[in-house]
């Protein structure tokens, strides 16, 4: 019977055969869904309206628009926890085995298929990516937010909620990884209920998720700019692809063998 999302166990399994989530497999991938472009490209246009002379308020305020988008994928964790958790059906599970199952052949076919696209300079064509309605609405919303007062503290509880928000526009992009990493910590716990166990799973996730974020903006503040990180990022972006359909394979390749 397959039995979704074993990939993180299997990969951390202890040498007397209790199985269990440790914490450096789910950071590995909370660190792959941070280099996500789209979660890289909303932090970069965030930056361009907010970037000013003194490095410690760019740096403040960019660091509270990562503090409300960390805060905000942590409590949709515990929300999306709860709900799997709570499917006691035989039936269901079984069905939500095998969707995961199709659901990451589809992620590594869209992943590889988006690698030769980025390869091929032909970025329209990439296809796991913000809609354009979700990504207009999300620049709407860091535009209104970021431009609405100068004054610092202002700027700073603005940068909090435009982050809580963002990440709500961004999450069906940024959920890829997040909801089989979910699936996991809910097996491995045993529990319908939300330990402290899989409470700090999903921090330890949560922490990796926003460490690309933190380096970019710290290497904003020492005096990179936007528009060359943007380019950086522009330019790995094959290789972001490939890592992602090489991720889901392992995945995929745990489920097959389980």
């Amino acid at each position: 019977m397959l039995d979704g999302n074993k990939f993180i166990r299997k990969i951390n399994e202890s040498p007397d055969g209790n199985q269990h989530l440790h914490g450096l497999g789910v950071v590995v991938a909370g660190l792959i869904d941070g280099v996500n472009p789209c979660a890289i490209s909303m932090i970069l246009f965030f930056l361009t309206f907010v970037q000013v002379q003194n490095r410690k308020r760019t740096f403040l305020i960019g660091f509270l628009f990562i503090l409300g988008t960390f805060i905000s994928y942590f409590l949709l964790g515990t929300v999306l926890f709860k709900l799997i958790s709570r499917i006691n059906i035989p039936l269901i599970r079984l069905l939500i085995r095998y969707f995961m199952l199709i659901f990451v052949i589809v992620l590594i076919i869209l992943n590889l298929k988006d690698y030769y696209s980025a390869k091929g300079l032909k970025y329209g064509k990439i296809i796991l990516q913000l809609p354009p309605y979700l990504r207009r609405l999300s620049h709407r919303i860091i535009k209104q937010l970021s431009t609405t007062s100068s004054n610092t503290k202002v700027m700073a509880i603005l940068a909090f909620i435009t982050g809580i928000l963002i990440s709500l526009t961004e999450f069906l992009c940024t959920a890829q990884i997040y909801l089989p990493t979910i699936v996991s910590i809910i097996q491995l716990s045993g529990n319908v209920s939300l330990t402290l166990k899989a409470i700090i799973m999903l921090l330890i996730y949560n922490i990796g998720f926003i460490t690309p974020l933190l380096i970019i903006l710290t290497t904003i503040c020492i005096g990179a700019k936007v528009l060359d990180l943007s380019e950086v990022v522009r330019k790995h972006l094959p290789k972001i692809k490939l890592i992602n359909a090489l991720f889901f394979t392992i995945i995929l390749i745990l489920l097959l063998i389980t």
